[in-house]
């Protein structure tokens, strides 16, 4: 069942907002946007909506970076053999490609190596070190990784090969022995902007190789590496890296190298002005899927070729590669629910684990079950008597805290607020279970995931100017997100199925005029309202070129009943999930529900089967404000456990042919309500 979402407004000081518009000459949506993201003076706001950004940044402020450069330097002078050892993720293999290329391009001779996901792990080992020095290897450059590279550098050191680490990640209280360390976190770093990705700071070497006033000349040749690392890491978009973003993007749709080229053409945006969202989500997740699924090699040699043949052919392959990555997740998440103790599913924290599941998807596989289901969740692989793990939360939640309250039962933990990996014996994975309830039950309060959003808008409002203003934020992304905006009290006149029923057109009528939305993978039958339903969108807006004509087009990222209360409904679904949990007191009298409850309920299924999986649609259907949401959620866990009900596994519901009367009283559920209930 999908799980209902808490929308949360923005705040921002609207009379700042309008002073600010004034000031600066822009829009004054714009500049609320502007405050409501900390923008709050004139000349952040002039920085920020700049259409022509400078590149501002001077390399040898990074840490090392002088000495990194002098020995590069010498290197390619001396012709020696540099190593340049990346990761397999998407910012891994753009950084190695972008070095790689530029120091070939040098007259280098230069041996791009990326490990083993499934072998060697994270990061450069003391083998792979071995076989670069076996091979004549005499420095080796770290990108995207080596800030936790002890042993290699020991290795390193022992066999006479240098090693010049360029990594982002946070340092630990010592550093690895190596001739430099260009890592902008590192606690004596001078530069004034430092949230690079790995890419980035490949980038940035590159420019201090080359020397001053060579940003611009490089950015053109590599900047569509450097957008595409940037939005698939997940960095913050803000300061150099939106620069870096915005003018990447537009080498990225005029000049691309061959690989990326082919792979627009490949998910079919050949000529299409991409956005930063479209290099984040259709591009990216091809990149990373050839080091979770295959060897990110290929992902390598598809940046590194120059043969348009080639590129093509690897473009397919990583397609192909994404799509078994999508059916391994689905079919981890079906088996990881399936073997889920009953007592278990409603816990405040889920815990999924499986044997052998495939460790480069475990991450993803995470994440979609918090989309699933709101709440935080760890995936587990279990080999033998090691489990590996990866986790992902939502806001009030925090993964790296969570992780440390269990530390006595973990080998390895790591992360951050939002994510976090893991690995521990399998015989703790049960106490690890009741540990992460408990550390739950510590918070105030567990919170409910949410959706945020910008502002309120009116749907006649939606216009083309709206949208220059909104575009004057781009690119958008992590601390930068696409503004989404609550449109409230619509009417819904139709649903027109889209692509093959993958997607749907919504028509919806407001008070000030009508408007067309898009609603993206979700078939007609698996949609759980119906035209005079009224509703609430969340929606962002893009433009869509139709007849080399400029049109609005707004998505839906969320659908709500606009009578059903949140207030209400969300505290009702916890008190049912406590109740599942075995809180049997956890009920009001309210949430027990009756006999013409679960009669009203069964008819309703029967005329809507798409009702099953919403609870809000079914509280709008059933004419309840979302205060017996509880009681609807026991019903229809009664109707299933008669066998009345039966999940089709598409968001709908099935309803067997009944031959004979079912005894509800019977149930397990209506066992456990025992003389709360009058049913």
């Amino acid at each position: 069942m999908s799980t209902p979402k808490q929308w949360r407004l923005a705040a921002a000081n609207r009379a700042r907002a309008l002073e600010l518009a004034r000031a600066c000459d822009i829009p004054p949506l714009t500049a609320y946007l502007c405050v409501a993201r900390g923008l709050v003076t004139e000349e952040n706001i002039a920085a920020f909506v700049d259409p022509n950004p400078a590149l501002a940044v001077d390399p040898m402020t990074l840490p090392d970076m002088s000495a990194a450069a002098e020995r590069i330097t010498r290197a390619l002078d001396n012709e020696e053999h540099i190593a340049v050892f990346g990761d397999y993720d998407t910012d891994g293999v753009c950084a190695t490609a972008l070095l790689t290329r530029y120091l070939e391009a040098r007259g280098g001779i230069v041996t791009p190596r990326l490990p083993d996901r499934q072998k060697e792990g994270y990061g450069i080992m003391p083998g792979a070190v071995a076989e670069l020095h076996e091979a004549g290897v005499t420095l080796i450059i770290t990108v995207d990784n080596g800030i936790s590279a002890y042993e290699a550098a020991e290795k390193a050191q022992a066999l006479g090969a240098e090693l010049i680490i360029t990594d982002h990640h946070q340092p630990g209280e010592t550093l690895p022995s190596a001739l430099a360390i260009v890592d902008p976190k590192l606690p004596d770093c001078a530069a004034p902007y430092r949230d690079y990705c790995g890419t980035g700071l490949a980038f940035l070497l590159c420019c201090a190789l080359e020397g001053e006033e060579s940003a611009d000349m490089l950015l053109e040749e590599f900047g569509d590496l450097v957008a595409l690392a940037t939005v698939g890491d997940i960095v913050p978009l803000t300061g150099e890296n939106r620069t870096l973003v915005r003018r990447g993007l537009a080498v990225l749709n005029t000049s691309p190298c061959p690989g990326l080229a082919a792979l627009k053409a490949q998910v079919g945006l050949a000529d299409t002005a991409l956005t930063a969202r479209d290099a984040a989500f259709r591009l990216s997740p091809r990149i990373n899927a050839a080091g979770r699924m295959g060897s990110a090699n290929e992902a390598l040699q598809l940046l590194l070729t120059e043969s348009e043949e080639e590129a093509a052919e690897l473009a397919a392959r990583l397609s192909a590669l994404n799509a078994q990555r999508q059916e391994a997740e689905r079919e981890i998440l079906q088996s990881a629910f399936a073997a889920l103790p009953p007592e278990t599913r409603h816990a405040p924290v889920l815990v999924l684990a499986g044997d052998d599941w495939h460790e480069g998807i475990i991450g993803i596989a995470a994440a979609k079950a918090v989309e699933q289901h709101g709440r935080p969740a760890f995936v587990l692989s279990i080999n033998g008597e090691v489990a590996k793990g990866s986790g992902r939360s939502i806001p009030g939640f925090h993964i790296h805290k969570a992780l440390t309250f269990c530390a006595d039962l973990l080998t390895y933990y790591g992360g951050h607020a939002m994510a976090g990996g893991l690995t521990l014996p399998s015989a703790n994975i049960d106490a690890l279970r009741v540990r992460l309830q408990e550390y739950a039950a510590t918070l105030p309060r567990m919170p409910y995931p949410a959706l945020l959003c910008d502002s309120p808008l009116a749907a006649g409002k939606l216009t083309l100017d709206l949208l220059d203003a909104i575009e004057l934020l781009a690119p958008f992304g992590c601390e930068n997100e696409q503004p989404i905006f609550a449109l409230k009290g619509l009417t819904l006149q139709s649903v027109t199925p889209m692509g093959g029923d993958k997607h749907l057109r919504l028509r919806l009528a407001a008070a000030d005029g009508e408007l067309n939305a898009v609603l993206f993978s979700t078939s007609s039958s698996a949609f759980p309202y119906v035209a005079g339903d009224p509703v609430d969108l969340a929606v962002t807006l893009s433009e869509n070129i139709y007849r080399n004509a400029r049109q609005l087009s707004v998505q839906v990222q969320g659908i709500r009943p606009a009578t059903v209360r949140p207030d209400l409904l969300l505290p009702a679904l916890r008190r049912y999930e406590a109740f599942a949990r075995g809180e049997a007191d956890a009920l009001t009298p309210t949430d027990i529900p009756d006999r013409p409850l679960i009669a009203q309920l069964y008819k309703q299924l029967q005329r809507s089967p798409a009702g099953y999986a919403d609870i809000q649609a079914l509280c709008l259907h059933l004419r309840d404000d979302g205060g017996r949401a509880c009681a609807l959620r026991l019903a229809l866990d009664i109707l299933e456990e008669a066998g009345l009900v039966t999940d089709a596994g598409d968001g709908t519901c099935a309803l067997p042919p009944v031959s004979e009367k079912r005894d509800l009283a019977d149930t397990p559920t209506m066992q456990r309500l025992g003389g709360l209930t009058h049913v």
